[in-house]
């Protein structure tokens, strides 16, 4: 897949969902969180991670020049490649035909695990229900959100 169509597609998808782009991130501010996504290239291939940074609002006084790296929970945007969920896009692999597949693919993270983040009972159920996703949440935000660390 070309990286030109690659980008399209996922700017497509997420300003349809509605996500606002500044620079190279995209935003989606909720009630209690932001969600912020960011592209990392790969060093060793023609591929793309799609990163989430999660910001908790009670956590934080400023919004200026977040980056996904700034998140209090992190992860990667997924999709199905033979039958494995796999966090990346390797653009050698996938083929311009592939396009449909990108996109929806983008917008089930968006509704998995994106939207539900947004408020602060969802953000809960989300780390109840994907724990793995506690090793990618600074200790800070697992106190705000009361989750026991024993």
């Amino acid at each position: 897949m070309e990286i030109k169509l690659f980008k399209a597609l996922l700017n497509e998808v997420l300003v349809a969902r509605r996500f606002s782009k500044k620079n190279s991130y995209y935003f989606l501010a909720g009630e209690d969180c932001i969600c912020i996504l960011g592209l990392q290239k790969s060093n060793f291939s023609t591929g793309y991670y799609v990163n989430v940074g999660i910001i908790l609002k009670g956590l934080h006084h400023n919004y200026d020049n977040l980056k996904d790296t700034d998140g209090d929970i992190r992860t990667r945007l997924t999709y199905m490649n033979g039958g494995k969920e796999v966090d990346f896009f390797d653009l050698e692999k996938l083929s311009n035909s592939d396009d449909q597949l990108i996109k929806e693919s983008i917008s089930k993270n968006v509704s998995d695990i994106i939207e539900p983040a947004l408020k602060i009972d969802g953000l809960r159920r989300l780390l109840a229900d994907r724990p793995v996703l506690l090793y990618q949440t600074r200790l800070t935000a697992k106190e705000f959100l009361g989750i026991s660390l024993s």
